[in-house]
């Protein structure tokens, strides 16, 4: 690991042996990340993964980039593609952007998740799902009182994605609100919709209250109380 300049580099490098009871052949590992500052506080970064075996091999490149352009402005973004198979079934990517101060802040992203993307990076890494085109979407705006009241905030969360063949697989809305006071105390107010398809449809949701005190720094206590419907529970 080291920085010269402008330049980050990271390597890691292992041999592990084989392990019968998991069925895993004795195999090399390789990883390298060179990331690169550019303007006055983004940077670009391209990084290398892969396992080797007796009897094959699974590796991944990738490209990521950071843009903070002016004062509030995000932009980022990731392309990885991986190998053996079908290039682009076995490849991902996301754009994202953002705005953002202590006001307020949104974003929205796209994904796509190519259909046998985890058959190699999951021998590297882990991803928990693919087979998916993904949208993304946040949106939060505080209000500043410095009275009795410190801050009134509203949020929205918004998440859906479906198959590559079109096929909607989930989504997940919560909006909800916050008071926090001058004494340190905060009330929540959270409502949440679901929608997932597994082996059969389900659709959940739930409401959740919530007393804190202190909740805005690193110690803190809170009560809730959330009802609802959950996997079919």
């Amino acid at each position: 690991i080291g920085k010269f300049g402008k330049y980050q580099f990271n390597g890691l490098f292992a041999r592990t042996e084989e392990d019968p009871d998991l069925e895993e052949p004795k195999a090399w590992f390789n990883t390298l990340r060179v990331k690169r500052d550019i303007l006055k506080s983004s940077n670009i970064g391209l990084t290398y993964a892969d396992k080797i075996w007796d009897d094959g091999y699974a590796r991944s490149l990738s490209f990521d980039y950071v843009l903070n352009i002016g004062k509030t402005w995000k932009f980022t973004g990731q392309f990885v593609g991986s190998a053996p198979g079908d290039f682009w079934s076995h490849s991902a990517w996301y754009v994202r952007f953002a705005r953002e101060n202590n006001i307020y802040h949104y974003h929205i992203r796209y994904s796509n998740f190519g259909k046998n993307f985890q058959d190699n990076v999951n021998q590297t890494g882990f991803i928990r799902d693919d087979d998916r085109h993904e949208l993304d979407g946040d949106i939060r705006y505080r209000w500043w009182f410095n009275k009795k009241i410190s801050y009134f905030e509203v949020f929205g969360k918004n998440n859906f994605f479906w198959s590559q063949e079109g096929v909607l697989r989930s989504w997940y809305i919560t909006y909800g609100s916050r008071i926090y006071t001058q004494s340190r105390l905060s009330f929540d107010f959270n409502y949440n919709n679901e929608y997932k398809l597994f082996e059969k449809e389900y659709y959940n949701h739930f409401y959740r209250f919530t007393i804190g005190y202190n909740t805005d720094e690193w110690a803190y206590a809170k009560a809730e109380y959330t009802f609802g419907h959950n996997f079919d529970r």
